[in-house]
């Protein structure tokens, strides 16, 4: 098995964190499979409204948004710049309907499991590929789509033809934190980084203001949930009562900004 597909979400199938279904995932996770997930259709964040079972911290989840037949975003569809992986069809799909027949249908329930059918189609292409690959080559492979690029990890639509000749096609995206952290608590910091299936390098970034060097490793120990992914985590501390913005300033040039919130009592305290 390559890939399940998991058009659920919100109650009544999915209603919130559950552990039992973490786990699941984890060990499918563990067997080679992929978890293509709904992003949902609350048209929210869910970086900062976590939907179920797409907005679950590991690897293995791909969450999918879904796009129209103009490569617009759909209206309904949630979105998140660091939980949702890519867009894919979802605006009046032609699919099957319960009972026989066909009909057209609306969903992030029908993007899902177009994203689930390119791995496959990866897997069946090049038999040696594992998750890490095929999911690394679902996101680079997309075709860069302006409406995805600040609502979605990779900014991109699902390409099939890309995917299979995937070459030279970098993507960067922070993953955690996902919203905004306490000063003085102990956080990890995730990011992607690949080139194609591959991971794209080590990484380090500098945190100003302050200076702090965080480097980031991917050899799944400690925060880093598997290795040789092209994800790659650090632990970090942020202080505790900052000044101003905080941004990280990675080597690969790229620069991501941090919400902070102060806590300065932690510092008094001490």
């Amino acid at each position: 098995m390559v890939a399940t597909n998991n058009s659920y979400g919100d109650c009544p199938e999915a209603c919130g964190y559950s552990q039992a279904l973490h786990d699941a995932i984890v060990a499918q996770m563990a067997d080679g499979i992929l978890f293509v997930a709904a992003a949902g259709n609350n048209g929210s964040n869910d970086d900062t409204q976590p939907f179920y079972p797409a907005s679950y911290a590991v690897p293995n989840v791909v969450a999918v948004a879904a796009t129209d037949n103009q490569d617009r975003m759909a209206g309904f569809s949630s979105y998140g710049r660091r939980t949702v992986s890519l867009g894919a069809p979802g605006v009046n799909v032609l699919s099957t309907l319960p009972g026989g027949g066909y009909g057209s249908l609306s969903g992030t329930s029908m993007s899902s499991p177009h994203v689930a059918g390119v791995a496959a189609l990866l897997a069946s292409a090049d038999p040696a590929l594992d998750w890490r690959a095929i999911r690394n080559l679902l996101l680079a492979g997309g075709d860069h789509d302006p409406a995805l690029k600040s609502v979605t990890v990779a900014g991109r639509r699902l390409d099939a033809y890309g995917s299979l000749t995937c070459s030279n096609r970098v993507v960067f995206g922070l993953l955690r934190p996902r919203a905004s952290v306490k000063g003085g608590k102990r956080t990890t910091v995730a990011a992607l980084n690949i080139d194609c299936a591959a991971p794209a390098g080590p990484l380090t970034a500098t945190v100003q203001p302050g200076g702090q060097v965080l480097t980031f490793s991917d050899d799944g120990t400690g925060p880093d949930l598997a290795a040789d992914d092209g994800i790659y985590s650090v632990r970090w501390t942020p202080d505790a009562c900052p000044t101003g913005p905080v941004n990280l300033n990675f080597s690969n040039g790229r620069s991501v900004p941090i919400a902070v919130r102060p806590n300065c009592a932690s510092n008094a305290a001490r």
